[in-house]
């Protein structure tokens, strides 16, 4: 559950208040927020470096905050966290942010908050477990930086689902100004939206598969008669039925095998494109997944060819030597 709109003398009283509730789970996590404008970055105008796309969510305010030490949940990718107790304005910035603005440590920001502007020396580049109830702000400054300025807080915490409405209305009662979100219902709702496309996705793809298999059956269907050659060639040669199948079989396999590794590759270099570009995600290859897809389909393969081709094994050579 999300807390919003916290004052700072809110702060001890409600993290009390949710601590004596039934079913919450862990501490409440509160993280104060500043409403800031960036100006510039190493004087250069915010203006002139994100001119389009959705870069340009920079020239609007942004909610940044401040962090005497670095959190748990927080990795340093370049440059180091400050020390406790330092009074130098300082601040640390969100990996994306960082390459959106071409941000460096050692970069100098200017920033605006109600009339008040913040210098700050740019000391680290950071990314945050995205698995947090607390805000994440793209912008970190060391408490010293934001002294002074007007802090709302935001925070989360987790609580049993049977819990939430006892929570809400002790909230609402001694906080009217707190409001209370219960995640979970934003979640179902994306969570069905989500499965009506996968069940599209798994639709397409079990009609992809269905043709694939059917134009594999009638392309092995086709070539019957050269087929027909090969098994009558191989039994008069001394080939038995064991060997025949086997024969087949590997040659089933392997198509299959081929289809699946390029299958699986053009996937992950398409899903991965549309990750990057389009959602601006990260992506990972699930080498797992890809081996199991190949093997699978090189099953299927070898299941529909079998399908197609199974009588001929039951074709007498002196038959076919007669057609001849």
């Amino acid at each position: 559950m999300f807390l919003v709109g916290i004052t700072p003398a809110q702060t001890e009283p409600l993290k009390e208040l949710i601590a004596e509730q039934q079913g919450v789970q862990g501490k409440a996590q509160l993280a104060p927020t500043v409403a800031a404008r960036l100006i510039s970055i190493d004087g250069d105008l915010v203006a002139d470096r994100v001119a389009h796309g959705l870069a340009r969510r920079y020239l609007n305010t942004r909610s940044v905050t401040w962090e005497e030490e670095q959190l748990s949940d927080t990795k340093v990718l370049e440059g180091a966290w400050w020390k406790k107790g330092t009074t130098e304005p300082v601040v640390a910035v969100a990996d994306e942010a960082a390459k959106t603005l071409e941000i460096t440590p050692g970069s100098m920001l200017e920033l605006e908050a109600t009339g008040h502007q913040i210098r700050a020396r740019v000391v680290a580049l950071f990314e945050v477990d995205a698995a947090r109830s607390t805000p994440t702000a793209e912008f970190v400054f060391n408490p010293s930086a934001l002294a002074g300025l007007p802090v709302v807080y935001y925070g989360g915490v987790r609580v049993k689902p049977t819990a939430v409405g006892a929570l809400q209305r002790a909230v609402y009662a001694k906080f009217p100004t707190v409001t209370v979100i219960n995640i979970a219902d934003a979640l179902e709702i994306v969570e069905q939206v989500v499965n009506q496309i996968a069940l599209v996705i798994r639709f397409l793809s079990a009609f992809a598969i269905l043709a694939g298999a059917i134009i594999l059956a009638a392309s092995v269907a086709g070539s019957r008669f050269r087929r027909v050659r090969e098994v009558v060639i191989l039994k008069t040669l001394g080939a038995t039925r064991r060997h025949v199948r086997r024969i087949f079989s590997i040659e089933f396999l392997t198509l299959g095998a081929v289809a699946g590794l390029i299958g699986s590759i053009l996937a992950s270099a398409f899903s991965g494109l549309v990750l990057r570009r389009l959602l601006e995600a990260k992506s990972h290859v699930d080498y797992p997944a890809l081996l199991a897809c190949i093997a699978l389909t090189a099953l299927l393969a070898n299941v529909s060819g079998w399908l197609a081709s199974f009588r001929i094994l039951e074709q007498k050579p002196l038959e076919a030597l007669r057609e001849e």
